[in-house]
């Protein structure tokens, strides 16, 4: 996806599960738990806490991104 496409789900957020290419997803419930690098290629989600993982993607791994409520 467009590194556009995939900030522009922070405006009116809702949660979101972002479909990766090799199948796996991941819940982000909150905005505070997805960031970008500031090249715009790199997309940071971190888990829930009192988890502290977190995952790098590159912005070509997420295929969708759908709004949940």
């Amino acid at each position: 996806m467009r590194i556009e496409d995939i900030k522009a789900i922070r405006t009116n957020w809702k949660p979101v599960i972002l479909y990766l290419a090799d199948g796996c997803q991941l819940r982000v419930n909150h905005q505070d738990f997805l960031m970008f690098s500031p090249t715009g290629e790199a997309v940071f989600v971190f888990e829930e806490p009192p988890s502290k993982n977190y995952q790098i993607l590159d912005h070509n791994q997420i295929v969708s991104i759908e709004r949940s409520a």
